[in-house]
């Protein structure tokens, strides 16, 4: 276990390797995160996609990202301009606290990154206000 611990303490996270600057979205292909995230050493973790029902889903975003970005979450969920939402979670069993990245699958075609989180906080982007006639940049 200790030399999980190691690697895992070494690896980049989700947040190292996909920045957040508040300003300008992080558009980002579906597929380097998810290699991104089988590559990560993890004791746990997972791929979940919201496509904004009320249900199980919901339940299970709010329990995985931290409190500080529910209300974002929610706005997203709530933007029409995103046809999804994808969550990737890993738990690196370390001690040192979970990570994890939050997608908006633009109905534009694009993914971009919501938020990011690991042990030593979070970044995020939020959309420019607007409705599905609004464009994503």
């Amino acid at each position: 276990m200790a030399g999980a611990g190691l690697r895992a303490a070494m690896s980049p996270s989700f947040r190292d390797w996909f920045p957040v600057d508040p300003e300008h979205p992080c558009v980002v292909d579906d597929k380097d995160v998810n290699a991104h995230h089988l590559a990560l050493p993890n004791i746990g973790g997972g791929r979940f996609t919201d496509g904004g029902k009320i249900g199980k889903e919901r339940r299970i975003f709010l329990d995985l990202i931290p409190v500080a970005l529910h209300a974002d979450y929610e706005m997203a969920r709530k933007d029409g301009r995103f046809s999804q939402l994808i969550l990737y979670f890993k738990n690196r069993g370390n001690g040192e606290g979970d990570e994890g990245i939050l997608l908006g699958a633009g109905t534009n075609g694009k993914h971009y990154v919501l938020a990011v989180w690991d042990k030593n906080g979070h970044n995020k982007w939020t959309p420019p206000a607007g409705d599905v006639n609004t464009p994503l940049p």
